[in-house]
């Protein structure tokens, strides 16, 4: 894998059987047997974090735009919800690295927000859609590609 920063033992909410959480470049990647959850940091509005507890374990959500429906089917009757396959749970002994991992992407997501003429794109393709130059269907559109959805 190109470009790997990270890498990290972990778990999906309500899926037995341990996954691995890699961290590039320019994408998180979730694999669990021969199933990938790839993110672009391009799609990663937020970060939700929390630290182990006596009984319990941690859990780092990646939150994106993208809409959660229907689930990923793993096969024997298993499948997982797709507003729990963006996150992952991991053990104590790994908040060190999960801590690591959360700053890592988030840093790297603030500079993607930084890009010169990103929000200003933006922008100018709203008042695009509000004087009706551009259609809804054409607005959707370029804005995903703008953000790389």
């Amino acid at each position: 894998m190109d470009g790997l920063k990270f890498n990290m033992p972990c778990y999906l909410r309500n899926h037995a059987g341990s996954a691995t959480l890699f961290v590039t470049d320019s994408y998180v990647k979730i694999v669990i047997r021969k199933k990938e959850i790839t993110i672009p940091f391009e799609s990663i509005q937020s970060i939700v974090f929390k630290q182990p507890a006596f009984l319990t374990k941690g859990s780092m959500a990646f939150k994106t735009a993208q809409p959660k429906y229907g689930s990923i089917h793993w096969g024997m009757g298993i499948s997982t919800d797709l507003n729990d396959a963006n996150t992952v749970l991991y053990d104590k002994e790994n908040l060190e690295t999960a801590y690591q991992i959360k700053s890592y992407i988030e840093e790297k997501c603030r500079s993607l927000g930084e890009r010169p003429g990103y929000y200003e794109e933006l922008e100018q393709l709203k008042l695009l859609l509000e004087k009706n130059v551009i259609t809804q269907e054409e607005f959707d559109a370029k804005k995903k590609q703008i953000l790389g959805l």
